[in-house]
């Protein structure tokens, strides 16, 4: 082999060496990319799950409230109740527009419950507004049955806190 040959030579082996390198390169910036796409959407299962944790959160505390509010039905006072519900209302739109993934018929029974304090917040309204006391009994049946439907809610979404995916 002359002088040329191996020039030559020697310059396919650095091309062929230069396009290995280059392959190499972007077949690392795919598994970089891929890598990257699995740690962001890792992130963003673990933010939704945070979010839906702290709604989970508020939503227990609304069903003690609410259920506080049963039980003292009685001991507090007739023109404090509809400034409680209205609390308890908007606590409640709050946490359904939190959780993005429940399904149409939990929505239904948090709107089912934000509708019926809407009419005992109205009741009691109502027996003021005539002079009457409101039928607290009527009124304690009708949260006891909100209370349950939310409980089966919340035990619905810890249940998938506890097993994503599912």
């Amino acid at each position: 082999m002359d002088g040329h040959q191996i020039w030559v030579l020697a310059s396919l082996v650095e091309l062929l060496v230069l396009i290995g390198g280059f392959a190499l390169t972007f077949w690392r910036i795919g598994k970089l990319e891929r890598a990257s796409e699995q740690a962001r959407s890792a992130a963003q299962r673990l933010q939704d799950q945070i979010v839906k944790l702290m709604a989970v959160q508020e939503l227990g505390g609304a069903i003690s409230t609410i259920d506080d509010l049963r039980r003292s039905t009685c001991l507090t006072p007739v023109p404090v109740l509809p400034d409680r519900y209205a609390s308890l209302k908007q606590d409640l739109i709050a946490i359904r527009g939190r959780i993005p993934d429940l399904t149409d018929q939990q929505r239904s029974k948090i709107q089912g419950a934000i509708q019926q304090l809407t009419n005992v917040q109205e009741h009691v309204y109502d027996a003021m507004a005539n002079g009457k006391a409101p039928a607290l009994h009527r009124v304690s049946e009708i949260i006891s049955r909100q209370v349950d439907e939310l409980g089966r809610i919340l035990a619905d979404l810890k249940d998938q806190i506890d097993r994503p995916g599912r």
